[in-house]
């Protein structure tokens, strides 16, 4: 989807939609009513545009701040939101600063949506003054066809940010589920497991790569096989979640195989390098 750029304030930041639109939907069946006039998007990356042109079709306009640098100067265009989502990569430290800097221009009451995949929404949350307005989301790998999205609720978190945000989400055409604030959430606790397995019968040999595929799509009806999968979210990513639950929750059945390590440092991560347990001569293509 082309992004439509109504003009660019200034270097870092750019409005995607024309301001001055009021958009109101209702919190639920009898709940109050949202208005919002600007959505402020800050972070960087892939997930940062889709979720803009997202808003975008839906009529809702939104503002993309990057938050490589992040400066008062370049965050002081979020005064003019109603609503923020932080979209910088999985990294402790990195959150808590963009935090940080959010919560200096906003007002105190103004909700907030990170997006996160393994870390710990208390922990990133404590970090401000109001941890009850921060609430987590996490798409997936796809994000821009995947219309699944966890909508994170921590012990801080108060009824009226997490009905706004699980609200929003519908706006613009997502699937929200709600889920609680533990290691994995929902799907991640569901999900490790099984790749687990699958990856550790293609280590142990019990068929081949194309077949281990073949049987899970076809026998079980899943829309891709485990190790198609495990290539197109990246090996390296998958390792850091299946490593990240089993420190968490001390459960070997977290635990990774030993092959995906070995293949994390061989440089095999999957699509993202052509190579991962198949080869790729283009991002699309996989060689038999």
């Amino acid at each position: 989807m082309r992004a439509i750029l109504e003009r660019k304030p200034a270097k870092g930041f750019t409005n995607i939609t024309k301001p001055g639109c009021l958009v109101q939907f209702k919190l639920g069946e009898g709940g109050s009513i949202m208005q919002i006039q600007q959505i402020g998007i800050v972070g960087s990356g892939h997930l940062g545009t889709i979720l803009s042109q997202k808003f975008q079709g839906s009529g809702i306009p939104a503002i993309y701040v990057e938050a490589n640098e992040p400066s008062p100067a370049k965050m002081s265009v979020l005064q003019d939101c109603q609503f923020i989502i932080e979209v910088v990569p999985e990294q402790l430290s990195e959150k808590i600063k963009v935090l940080k800097h959010i919560e200096e221009i906003v007002p105190s009451e103004m909700p907030i949506a990170i997006t996160i995949s393994s870390l710990s929404l208390a922990e990133i949350a404590s970090s401000i003054r109001n941890p009850e307005r921060v609430v987590g989301l996490h798409f997936f790998t796809q994000a821009n066809r995947d219309k699944l999205v966890e909508v994170i609720r921590s012990l801080q978190c108060s009824d009226t940010p997490y009905l706004q945000v699980y609200e929003l989400m519908k706006k613009i055409g997502q699937v929200p589920v709600r889920t609680k604030d533990v290691p994995g959430f929902l799907i991640n606790r569901l999900f490790v497991p099984y790749m687990n397995h699958a990856i550790q019968s293609y280590e142990d040999e019990l068929t081949t790569k194309e077949d281990l595929d073949t049987a899970i799509e076809l026998g079980l009806g899943y829309p891709m096989g485990p190790l198609k999968l495990a290539d197109v979210i990246g090996l390296d990513d998958y390792l850091f979640t299946a490593n990240t639950l089993f420190q968490e929750l001390y459960d070997t059945k977290y635990a990774p195989p030993s092959l995906v390590n070995r293949m994390v440092d061989a440089g095999y991560q999957g699509k993202k390098t052509q190579k991962g347990f198949y080869e790729y001569s283009s991002l699309e293509e996989v060689k038999e």
